[in-house]
């Protein structure tokens, strides 16, 4: 079966929704990065992180063993909470910018989950998203290249 190639009349829309991924990418990657190390927070010091506790700017809680209530509630703003909460609904802002570029390319359905996937895996959505940019502006530039050889062609008298 023949790729579908995006329609020209969809170029400058394709460009709109490429720089939103680009940025979408970008913050998912940080997000990403930040996501490892709270979680690693979480699972080897068994600790969250609190912010503007009053004693100090950032101090980590311990949690408390599994199946036990705090009897307390921590002083502060729970730190690994908020971003975890952040760092999900980054990723489905990812997904959208995702999808926009994959629907506006034509592309096959698996370019998609890929893309979907490369959020979830530290490092890789940055070099999804080199890869997406690349591939869009080449793909883009050949079809405007084809788009005006057609004009010329169809304009020139034939000899």
């Amino acid at each position: 079966m023949a790729e579908l190639l995006p329609r020209p009349e969809t170029y400058p829309s394709i460009r709109k929704s490429l720089k939103f991924f680009k940025i979408s990418s970008m913050i998912t990657g940080v997000m990403l990065f930040g996501l490892y190390i709270i979680s690693g927070i979480r699972w080897f010091m068994h600790s969250d992180v609190y912010v503007n506790t009053g004693s100090a700017l950032f101090e980590l809680v311990q949690l408390p063993p599994e199946g036990v209530e705090l009897d307390f509630e921590p002083a502060g703003v729970n730190f690994t909470t908020i971003f975890l909460i952040a760092h999900g609904w980054f990723y489905v802002v990812y997904v959208i910018a995702s999808f926009t570029v994959w629907s506006g390319m034509r592309w096959p359905f698996w370019r998609f989950i890929l893309l979907a996937l490369a959020g979830c895996v530290i490092i890789v959505s940055f070099i999804a998203e080199r890869w997406v940019v690349r591939d869009v502006e080449a793909r883009l530039n050949d079809g405007r290249d084809r788009v005006q050889n057609q004009n010329h062609s169809e304009a020139s008298p034939a000899v």
